[in-house]
């Protein structure tokens, strides 16, 4: 427990300097911390008993409300990856993807949330490891059968080199235990199949703060995932 302990401590003081930046630029922002905060909250990987599902499932309708609550106000609700219980004994970590899942899978929050954009150290989804491979091509838009949840490259461009397959293992790193690039794709499914469009950019990109801003059109790179009509 004392990892957790440490963990928390940690990534409550990132969360508190986002609030502060956001609260210098004019944003009336506020924590809300969804670790062991919430009772019932699990972390990824956690057991699939009914028991521990339907007391995560009832933690993540308690960080609904407030975030629903925090929205009404007029408030900019930041939460953040957490970490949290894995069983009555052991910890782990709840991850952003994993609440992104819960977030956009919840019938309380249909009515806020429109589209899920997450940010990586590399710039989308990749034909290959852009890290390892110069001539790795960036994809930028994927296509997601609702029904089976099978994601497919969108060639439907005016580039006669179209991709035919992609690598989502570039932004893995040793310190990410939950899943990296390859679970903001699984996540991105859920996403769309529960009718939101998604976004992979590079952090700290401008592509980013014009998808932040509402501004996809004028973005030169990430990768845009959406239904498969």
């Amino acid at each position: 427990m004392e990892a957790l302990s440490k963990t928390r401590h940690s990534v409550q003081k990132l969360n508190a300097a986002m609030v502060g930046t956001l609260l210098d630029h004019g944003v009336n922002a506020c924590n809300i911390s969804p670790g062991v905060s919430l009772p019932g909250m699990r972390a990824y990987g956690s057991s699939t008993n009914n028991k521990t599902n339907q007391g995560s499932d009832a933690a993540m309708d308690l960080l609904c409300e407030s975030i629903n609550q925090a929205l009404d106000a007029g408030l900019l609700p930041v939460i953040h990856g957490d970490a949290c219980l894995l069983d009555d004994n052991h910890a782990g970590i709840l991850g952003g993807d994993t609440l992104v899942e819960g977030l956009v899978s919840s019938e309380k929050m249909k009515d806020n949330v429109h589209k899920v954009i997450f940010i990586s150290d590399i710039a989308g989804v990749f034909t290959s490891d852009p890290k390892i491979n110069k001539d790795a091509r960036l994809i930028r838009s994927l296509k997601v059968d609702v029904t089976t949840g099978e994601v497919t490259i969108d060639n439907n461009d005016d580039d006669d080199n179209v991709a035919n397959e992609m690598d989502v293992s570039g932004s893995s790193h040793a310190h990410d235990v939950t899943g990296g690039l390859n679970a903001k794709l699984c996540s991105a499914v859920t996403a769309v199949q529960c009718g939101k469009e998604v976004v992979i950019a590079k952090c700290c990109s401008t592509s980013a703060e014009k998808y932040i801003q509402g501004d996809s059109s004028s973005a030169e790179e990430g990768t845009l995932i959406s239904k498969k009509l």
